[in-house]
């Protein structure tokens, strides 16, 4: 469904957010052969004829890497929290 949101969105002023998976520790059994990784996502959407281009982090420690559509308003956020730690540059607190 990667995709078919990112068109949806893509008319939109809301940020899509697509995150490879929010590992929270060893008790909730996932594996990583079930993650879509942040570089498949983009992949896909590139695939697709998605025409993006990067953006720069809105602030320090920003978790997502982001694109604009270059023909409409919509933007994309790719969060990899598995493949791409960002741990030691996370300004956010997690409760």
């Amino acid at each position: 469904q990667i995709v078919p949101m990112a068109e949806y969105f893509k008319h939109s002023p809301h940020i899509l957010r697509f995150i490879e998976y929010m590992d929270v520790g060893a008790s909730n059994g996932w594996r990583m052969g079930e993650v879509v990784t942040a570089d498949q996502i983009l992949q896909r959407l590139q695939q697709a004829d998605m025409q993006l281009a990067t953006l720069d982090a809105n602030y320090p420690g920003e978790t997502a890497r982001r694109w604009k559509h270059l023909h409409h308003a919509g933007e994309i956020g790719i969060i990899s929290s598995v493949t791409q730690a960002f741990c030691g540059d996370c300004s956010r607190i997690r409760l």
